[in-house]
């Protein structure tokens, strides 16, 4: 929550939100493309950019790790993703050509696989991303947080 409330805020960049479930495919990326972007024939070869000039698309992918493993351990939709991020685009069905993608990027969040229904995301995958770890808050924390908003609720009933 906090990650995308800050980005929000960035005034060059647009979000998008994708929740991924068990049965996320890149169509759904595919699809979402075709909303918010703009695919444009240039000298070298076809390039997808945002809609809106001069901003970044951030692509928020909510629960990255839900998607169903298939029978060889991979999960299509990060295959797709990796795809992407590697080299920065993907090959359009429709017309077997080369799509590069300008001012795009993906944020990701899910919980550790070791939660029902989640998948390990591979190594192939993961080192093209930073990863941060934010653990549940404990005791202290917890106290902190919701002690501060009671009294500052209380404040306001006499």
């Amino acid at each position: 929550m906090t990650l995308m409330a800050t980005l929000k805020k960035v005034t060059d960049m647009e979000m998008i939100f994708i929740n991924f479930s068990s049965s996320t495919t890149p169509s759904l990326i595919l699809k979402t493309f075709e909303h918010y972007c703009e695919v444009k024939k240039t000298n070298s070869g076809l390039v997808m950019t945002p809609l809106q000039a001069n901003k970044w698309l951030v692509v928020f992918c909510d629960e990255i790790n839900l998607p169903e493993a298939d029978k060889y351990g991979t999960q299509a939709v990060i295959t797709f993703l990796r795809q992407i991020t590697e080299q920065n685009g993907f090959w359009r069905s429709s017309d077997k050509q080369w799509v590069k993608l300008e001012r795009i990027m993906f944020v990701g969040a899910c919980n550790p696989p070791t939660d029902s229904g989640r998948v390990i995301l591979s190594d192939r995958f993961l080192r093209h991303a930073p990863l941060i770890y934010v653990d549940f808050p404990g005791p202290d924390s917890l106290k902190q947080i919701y002690g501060t908003f009671n009294r500052a609720m209380l404040k306001r009933v006499p």
